[in-house]
């Protein structure tokens, strides 16, 4: 197997390549198995980061911290009580503490109608 080499450099450079798909969300990712795991990714991350998403009044509705060496992570499109994130836009703040770096992301969600069946 091919030995993992990390680039302080490379990941620099490599923040300008970050971003989330599908962006925007409409209701279903084609990588969804069902209705109870829907997500969208992030991309080109650095091992560490941590990804604060805020909905546009400024409340955070999300952290979410990485710390593996692949470079996607997902959100599962929920809140921090584990209930659906509303249709719009979201500001997403990903920060990189090893780089020295930050990226700010907007991703727009439009969520299917939704009931709950489980809360």
């Amino acid at each position: 197997a091919p030995s993992v080499t990390v680039s302080t450099d490379l990941a620099k450079e490599d923040v300008e390549q970050i971003n989330v798909f599908p962006n925007p969300y409409y209701g279903v990712n084609p990588q969804e198995i069902n209705k109870y795991q829907r997500f969208v990714t992030f991309t080109h991350l650095p091992q560490k980061a941590t990804i604060r998403i805020f909905n546009l009044a400024g409340q955070l509705v999300r952290t979410i911290r990485k710390d593996s060496p692949e470079q996607f992570q997902r959100w599962d499109l929920n809140n921090e009580s584990d209930l659906p994130v509303a249709s719009g836009i979201y500001i997403v703040h990903v920060d990189m503490p090893d780089l020295g770096k930050t990226k700010i992301l907007k991703v727009a969600i439009i969520q299917e109608q939704q009931v709950l069946d489980r809360f």
